[in-house]
């Protein structure tokens, strides 16, 4: 089956070719994405800056390995933008809770999580 938030393919390669493994990944992320998410809207509504640069960056490895490339990518785009002191990122954030919202969705639902 094929997903649009998540590379099912890239996702079994970086974990060896282990379903086992993939569902552990996923299940880790079904349990810390809705924290880490609430945790960094509550830092962009605070000023936080740091903190959402830093959850940002965390995150990055994680969207690799599961193989959700435009997540990926919108991490990347908030981390670097902070870091650059450009602190207007909050559209990005909201399409960073689009997007993980919808790949919790699919990973719970190729997982039976």
């Amino acid at each position: 089956m094929s997903y649009k938030h998540f590379d099912m393919e890239e996702f079994l390669r970086q974990t060896s070719g282990s379903e086992a493994i993939a569902r552990e990944v996923a299940i880790l992320f079904c349990r810390d994405y809705p924290v880490e998410i609430a945790e960094m809207e509550s830092a962009l509504e605070a000023g936080d800056f740091e903190t959402v640069r830093r959850l940002s960056h965390k995150s990055k490895s994680g969207f690799l390995i599961i193989g959700a490339q435009e997540l990926y990518d919108v991490a990347m785009y908030i981390e670097k933008n902070i870091k650059a002191g450009n602190l207007d990122v909050a559209d990005k954030l909201r399409q960073y809770r689009v997007l993980g919202d919808a790949l919790l969705a699919e990973l719970k639902e190729a997982f039976g999580i």
